[in-house]
């Protein structure tokens, strides 16, 4: 992707896909694209976040399983390195359940950057209210 969104020539040759001669626009108006978060607890997801990700996101994870593959991720980069110009690696995590203060504070003492709460998804005021008590603790 990062090839398609910055040459004006692209061509990749990998080893699961290759392409030349072609173009994808627009392009992104952020130099070198987005981030690319990596999503998944598996051994190639957790190198691949490593190797090329911006970011590493797990999914109804809690602090144990998020604290598992944050020491994973670190183990990862120890043994094989970092590129510099990804920087640090972000740790995003929807944790299963409903957000409470102390729960925030433990994923926070772990290394987490960032938590994506899900919202329930019956009626809009229920959203509502969540994204309300959402902001309360937000201002704790």
């Amino acid at each position: 992707m990062r090839v398609l969104w910055r040459d004006d020539e692209p061509v990749f040759d990998g080893r699961f896909v290759g392409f030349a001669g072609i173009q994808s626009r627009p392009r992104p108006v952020q130099p070198g694209g987005p981030p690319i978060v990596v999503g998944g607890a598996s051994d190639a997801a957790i190198e691949r976040a490593v190797r090329v990700g911006q970011g590493w996101y797990g999914f109804a994870l809690d602090v144990d399983a998020t604290r598992s593959c944050i020491e994973r991720l670190g183990a990862v980069q120890s043994r094989w390195g970092r590129e510099a110009d990804l920087g640090e690696l972000e740790i995003s995590v929807t944790p299963r359940g409903r957000l409470t203060a102390d729960l925030i504070k433990r994923y926070d003492e772990i290394g987490v950057h960032r938590l994506i709460p899900m919202l329930p998804q019956d009626t809009e005021a229920k959203v509502l209210d969540a994204v309300a008590e959402l902001g309360s603790l937000a201002h704790r």
